[in-house]
């Protein structure tokens, strides 16, 4: 029920995948064989042709839908964007794509014992590395001792374990 709920869209972790064993076949064919297999519509970036077209063995016993996807597309400098519960959109990995491709989500994190001050400055130490057309866009709200943060799905992910880490209760001894 959380998964439905999430405004972020994901592959079904219950898809089977069969054994794909295939060798010198062309990159789209390995996506379009794991996909037709599962139920999953693949399409495409324009201008990926010369990419796809290149031979590719794998082997893709043991992995689930989503390691599979991940491993051919990252073999290939690819990725892939989930469109909805049976789709995904495929295109170039490179930053320019992805600042253009990846959806940014808003989300409110309540803390409980962490001053959002102290909570800020490290989360914007700490994101300094990120290029700047993923960087995330941080706003703290000291009277309700909230931060909200718009970025993609796996900053946020990123941000939440760092403030879930920040925010813990003090120390202290009772007598």
């Amino acid at each position: 029920q959380a998964s439905q709920s999430s405004p972020i869209p994901r592959l079904d972790p219950r898809t089977p995948l069969p054994v794909i064993r295939m060798q010198n076949s062309a990159i789209r064919d390995v996506l379009n064989t794991i996909g037709t297999s599962t139920g999953i519509s693949v399409q495409y970036d324009q201008g990926l042709e010369g990419t796809l077209s290149r031979p590719f063995t794998v082997d893709l016993s043991g992995h689930s839908l989503e390691s599979a996807f991940t491993m051919v597309l990252s073999q290939n400098t690819l990725t892939y964007k989930i469109l909805d519960s049976h789709t995904i959109f495929i295109y170039q990995d490179n930053a320019q794509q992805r600042a253009k491709y990846e959806d940014q989500y808003q989300q409110t994190f309540y803390l409980s014992h962490a001053d959002v001050q102290e909570v800020n400055q490290i989360l914007n130490q700490m994101l300094t590395t990120t290029t700047a057309g993923n960087r995330p866009i941080i706003t703290q709200n000291k009277s309700a001792n909230t931060i909200v943060v718009r970025a993609t799905a796996p900053m946020l992910g990123l941000i939440k374990n760092i403030i879930d880490t920040a925010d813990k209760p003090r120390a202290e001894v009772l007598i």
